[in-house]
């Protein structure tokens, strides 16, 4: 039988798994778990870490459709009730201080 070695599993669909793998893996430096790809780094008491890795193109792609959204909605919001917001507390204070005066 071939030797297997502890591997716990960070973040990605494994997460806080701990799985035992082969020495060619771990040697790889890589493997999946549940689809997902992970890399392996050095070991913590005995046991080996690998570390979920998404793909970087489909990460960029999620973030950048949430930074155009999160954009369009700052916009809104300053175009729409915090502009008219202003408005309003820009108005009484100017009659605060006429009836100051």
């Amino acid at each position: 039988m071939a030797d297997t070695y502890p591997t716990t599993f960070r973040f990605g669909p494994c997460a806080g798994q701990t799985k035992r793998l082969s020495k060619a893996e771990i040697d790889s430096g890589v493997t999946t778990c549940g689809g997902a790809p992970y890399v392996i780094a050095g070991t913590l008491h005995g046991t080996y870490t690998a570390t979920y890795q998404p793909d970087p193109d489909s990460t960029a792609a999620a973030n950048g459709a949430r930074s155009i959204s999160g954009w369009q909605d700052l916009a809104n919001s300053v175009g729409g009730p915090f502009a008219q917001s202003l408005k309003r507390s820009q108005k009484a204070r100017a009659a605060a201080l006429r009836r100051l005066r």
